[in-house]
């Protein structure tokens, strides 16, 4: 939020949203992005569960270098979209989609090529869970009231889709799911934001 501010102030609106994009993949090392394009060309060119998780743990290839650029360009369309809620957007989408992280792991099996049956994060309780979301919720309700409602919604029913699909897909999650989760959820509500 303050790089957006700074930014805006010197060089405009366009260079506060790519400078947004830049310090948000300089803080995660493009971990989200990068996870993102790895499951989007796993779902498109090895679809069965084995090949996909093999695909997603190896080193990235051209095509998943390809996409990372592409999503990377989406991203910014939406942070330059976004105008009337742009606050809401840069403080609150990134903390639900942290949370997301934490909602999807708490109890999930782990993705594994030798199909043992073995929790993703078995340190993770359901007191974790609750702390983190009791917080982030209380703060996006007390900030946002109805908006934040809303937020919470759409977030919440993302994550529990893609808990869904990655158990159906790849018969639990691995960090790949874990940091494409986040990256889905940022940008539903960044989009969403934008629209309003």
């Amino acid at each position: 939020f303050g790089v957006d501010r700074v930014v805006a102030m010197a060089a405009g609106h366009f260079a506060a949203s790519a400078g947004v994009l830049l310090g948000a993949v300089a803080l995660t090392g493009a971990a989200p992005l990068l996870a993102l394009a790895r499951m989007l060309t796993a779902a498109v060119t090895t679809p069965r569960p084995a090949p996909a998780l093999a695909f997603m743990e190896g080193p990235p290839g051209s095509t998943v270098r390809v996409c990372v650029l592409l999503l990377g360009v989406l991203e910014l369309v939406c942070l330059y979209q976004l105008d009337r809620f742009r606050a809401v957007g840069l403080l609150f989408a990134p903390m639900l989609a942290r949370c997301a992280m934490v909602v999807i792991a708490v109890g999930s099996r782990a993705a594994r090529l030798d199909d043992r049956r073995l929790k993703f994060a078995p340190d993770l309780t359901f007191n974790g869970f609750a702390l983190a979301s009791t917080l982030t919720f209380a703060v996006v309700f007390l900030a946002t009231e109805f908006l934040g409602l809303l937020l919470v919604l759409a977030a919440a029913s993302l994550t529990i889709a893609l808990r869904i699909l990655f158990h159906r897909w790849l018969g639990g999650i691995n960090h790949a799911a874990l940091n494409a989760t986040c990256e889905v959820t940022q940008w539903l509500l960044l989009g969403a934001l934008a629209g309003l």
